[in-house]
This record gives structure tokens, C-alpha cells and sequence, in this order.
């Protein structure tokens, strides 16, 4: 039997889930875990050692029937993906759409794998703009890198995955590590290496003031084309979570000549949980906005604002007060655990840790979801 169990944290999200084998699921049971997972915004299921790349893939598409079954990041790599490509390597033969996410070396053989490869893993070094010295980093100082969402945000036909997938098969060891903020305020936390960071952006939503809430109620931001291309160079504060505005944007005519301004997302501000309409996130992808679209009512006047530095600053002070170590959960996913996540509700950034600590292997899915975030098919809560 199913059993779910709310964690025990102040960032108020997540639960773990014991009884089940997701290879296994029969219908009433899958319908139960995917109520507690647009309840809990984050699972993770015990124990799915057996777990193969194949059916990784097809719990995926039962959270979304008419999928196009395509990689989030898939058809472009290089132009769509959230992250930079050097924190994942080939994809898996038995499924193609699931990707090795993580750091070190992945033996010649892992699930079908061919020959030895080294992920180089994701590092905040060259993104922020005052980076840790290697030094720091050896001795267990980290950042919180890139938070961002499963998201393309490009062209329009490619809608955000409702859902991320992330199997644990390797976890470093090693002492904790010390996450600093580097903001002035001295803010420090502890996790375990290996973890992912997360932050639930409904309760982001909840803790903005009234005056805010109609704002981000009745507003738009518009996405660059080819958004991660656009803003490859540039360099983020300490936390991850802010782009300053220096200039270094990809000139648009620079683009690839795919990157047509009339397949740009404009997207709200606010997304609705398909199974809780009322349970609304603030989802903005910070790192990629280009322009917003103020409006603080629905049939006020629309602001467009087109200057890059207000555009982030304004965003800024919506969701900053909001990154605190409250609110803040680190995965508490073990070795043969299945972690996932409703993509539109929650951000996610990895953590990094010293190579010495040994490799990370993770099986990461997130597919284009076949309806609109503004829009999203109504799917019925039962029982669980």
C-alpha cells in the first residue's frame, strides 16, 4: 500500500513515498501518486533500485498522455536547454528522452552505454560573477548555482513540462557542505553533497504582499528567443537567482536565424495547478525574461517594460525576499531513490561539490507537455 509522508521542513512542501514500485503502478495507484505529487509539488519515492532508463520514460508520459514524448531540452541541446550542456552526457540507449545528469565518470556499460564517459558537471564558476576560489571549493564551500525551470520558453509550440523526473543512481560521499549566500548577510546552510536545491513558488505567491499579488495576477513576461543562447554570457549574483545587466547579451541578429521573434513565449506570471486552480505559482524564469507586461488589473493599462536592468530588477524584488533558508528545501534523496516534481510550480538548481567527493549519477526526464501553462488540462484530484 501507498504510503505518503509529508517532510518536516519550514519551506512547507514535499513528502516521501514508501509501498510502491513505479515499474508496477496499476491505474488507481498512479492516479493516487500523481494527486500527492500536484499536493506536495515534490516526491520521493523510496527505494526504486531497479528502476531502468525505458520505464523512467514512460512514467513520464503518464503524467501526460498526449505528450509528444520529446525531451524538454531535446531537439536543440545547445538553444533550448535550461541548463548549460556540459552537465549531461549522451542519452541513454534504452531511452533516449532520459538523460545522465550529474559529475564524474560513468562507466563504459551503464545501461547500455558504449564506452567511459567524465560529466564535468555544472559549475558556478564562469556564471557568477565573483566565483569561489578552487580552494573554497575543496574545502566544502559551495553556492547555490542556476535555479532554474524545466523550461525551453522557446518557440511557442514547446510548452513547460508538467513534470521532472531525477532517479538517483550514484551520490557522492563525503562531509557536508557549507552553501554561502555571499550576499553580506553572512546567510550560510549545510546539506549533503550530491542534493538538489528547491523552492515551492506557490508559497512564493503567498508570501508577496497584496499590492504585489495584483500585479503578478494580471502580468506578462516575455521570454527572449532562443533565451539561454541569448544570455549565455552573462554573469549572476552569488545566489544563482539574479542577472546583472552589463551588456553582455547575445546581440538578437546574432541568434541563430531560427530564432524568429514571432515564436517568443509571453507567458504569465501566475500558473495554475491543474488539479487545485486556486493553487497558483509565480513562476518567472528570471535568467531568461526579456520583456514584462505590467498590469495590476484586468482591464487596467498594460506597461511594457523594455529596459533589460529594470526588467530584472522588478522580478528581483518579487521573488528575492522570498530566498531564504526557510524556505529552501535540499533533496533528501538516497541512492536508488526516484525524485519528481511538478516543473510548474517548482525551481531547482543543483549544488556543486568537490570532485574528490566521487561521482554523481542521476537519470534526469522532463517532456514537452502537450498543453500550455496558462491553459493547462484539468486533471481530477482522488484520494491518497
Amino acid at each position: 500500500m501507498m504510503k505518503v509522508t509529508p517532510l518536516e521542513h519550514s519551506a512547507a512542501f514535499g513528502a516521501t513515498v514508501e509501498g510502491i514500485d513505479v515499474t508496477n503502478l496499476d491505474d488507481a495507484t498512479f492516479l493516487a501518486l500523481q494527486s500527492a505529487l500536484y499536493t506536495h509539488k515534490l516526491l520521493v519515492i523510496k527505494g526504486q533500485h531497479s528502476l531502468t532508463p525505458s520505464a523512467q520514460f514512460q512514467l513520464n508520459c503518464r503524467f501526460d498522455p498526449t505528450t509528444s514524448g520529446a525531451h524538454g531540452g531535446k531537439e536543440d541541446a545547445k538553444t533550448k536547454s535550461a541548463i548549460p550542456t556540459n552537465a549531461f552526457s549522451t542519452d541513454l540507449p534504452d531511452a533516449p528522452e532520459v538523460r545522465i545528469v550529474g559529475k564524474g565518470l560513468v562507466e563504459a556499460g551503464h545501461f547500455g552505454t558504449t564506452k567511459d564517459q567524465i560529466l564535468p558537471g555544472g559549475t558556478h564558476v564562469g556564471f557568477h560573477e565573483t566565483p569561489l576560489t578552487e580552494e573554497e571549493l575543496d574545502n566544502g564551500d559551495t553556492r547555490l548555482w542556476r535555479w532554474h525551470i524545466d523550461a525551453p520558453l522557446w518557440p511557442k509550440s514547446s510548452h513547460t513540462a508538467r513534470v521532472t523526473t531525477l532517479w538517483c543512481h550514484t551520490l557522492p560521499t563525503g562531509p557536508d557542505l557549507t552553501v554561502r549566500f555571499d550576499d553580506g548577510t553572512g546567510r550560510t546552510m549545510k546539506c549533503r553533497p550530491g542534493v538538489t536545491a528547491f523552492i515551492e513558488c506557490s508559497n512564493m505567491y503567498k508570501n508577496m504582499t497584496e499590492e504585489q499579488k495584483k500585479l503578478v495576477e494580471n502580468s506578462y513576461v516575455e521570454y527572449a528567443p532562443m533565451p539561454y543562447m541569448w544570455t549565455k554570457h552573462c554573469k549572476s549574483r552569488s545566489d544563482g537567482f539574479f542577472l546583472y545587466s552589463q551588456g553582455l547579451e547575445t546581440p538578437l541578429e546574432d541568434l541563430p536565424p531560427q530564432a524568429h521573434e514571432e515564436e517568443v513565449q509571453i507567458l504569465p506570471m501566475l500558473w495554475p495547478n491543474a488539479m487545485i486552480p486556486d493553487d497558483k505559482a509565480f513562476m518567472v524564469h528570471s535568467l531568461a525574461a526579456r520583456k514584462l507586461h505590467l498590469k495590476t488589473s484586468p482591464d487596467g493599462p498594460v506597461e511594457i517594460v523594455e529596459d533589460i536592468a529594470k526588467v530584472r530588477q522588478i522580478i528581483d524584488d518579487l521573488q528575492r525576499p522570498f530566498l531564504t533558508e526557510e524556505n529552501i528545501l535540499f533533496s533528501p534523496y538516497e541512492e536508488g531513490d526516484l525524485a519528481l516534481w511538478l516543473n510548474r510550480s517548482c525551481r531547482h538548481t543543483a549544488v556543486e561539490f568537490p570532485m574528490k567527493y566521487g561521482p554523481r549519477v542521476m537519470h534526469q526526464c522532463h517532456l514537452v507537455a502537450s498543453d500550455p501553462v496558462e491553459n493547462p488540462t484539468p486533471i481530477p484530484l482522488v484520494a491518497f
